[in-house]
């Protein structure tokens, strides 16, 4: 016997950054860093999250969301079971921007500087010969 078709499936949920928005709640002053909150009205369940800070930040503690991975400047949280918001803690200076990656929208960032080479005057080695 045949089987029956199949019903057609539902069409994919809309990916969790859409709409999502990052918020400072608070400011440390004991160390450089601060508390921040990602609303995010759709949560999906291990549905993943880029935050792109544009500041080297060290992400230390999390709620309602675990981290996936990271970068000197980015952090990747995939989603708990329950929300519309997870809390994070971080190390490093608040960003002016948050950017939140999501589909086509990327994180337009300036270039970092270049490198600052040292000339042989300004170095205290002098000309860095040994022996």
């Amino acid at each position: 016997l045949p089987s029956p078709p199949s019903p057609p499936s539902p069409p994919p949920a809309p990916p969790s950054c859409d709409g999502a928005v990052f918020s400072i709640v608070q400011r440390f002053k004991s160390r450089a860093g601060y508390a921040a909150e990602v609303y995010v009205p759709q949560w999906h369940l291990h549905h993943t999250i880029t935050l792109d800070f544009g500041v080297p930040t060290e992400v230390y503690a999390i709620w309602s969301a675990e981290l996936a991975g990271v970068t000197p400047t980015t952090a990747t949280f995939r989603l708990g079971a329950y929300g519309t918001k997870f809390r994070l803690h971080a190390q490093g200076q608040p960003p002016d921007g948050c950017c939140i990656p999501c589909g086509d929208r990327r994180c337009s960032r300036p270039p970092p500087p270049p490198p600052r080479i040292r000339s042989p005057e300004t170095s205290s080695r002098g000309t860095g010969v040994w022996g």
